[in-house]
């Protein structure tokens, strides 16, 4: 269930980008960061969480 989440932020940050960028590109950079780092900080967790359970 997780990695399906992952993935719908990573598809909703997409769209998001392509939206901004057709009118101010600076800020899709931006929206691309942030996504990207939501996304690092949750595959993280995910790998972190199962390391320390077993």
């Amino acid at each position: 269930m997780d990695v399906i989440k992952i993935i719908g932020i990573a598809l909703i940050g997409l769209i998001i980008i392509i939206m901004v960028k057709q009118y101010k590109p600076e800020f899709a950079i931006y929206v691309s960061i942030s996504v990207g780092i939501l996304v690092l900080v949750l595959i993280m967790d995910k790998l972190t969480r199962n390391n320390f359970t077993n």
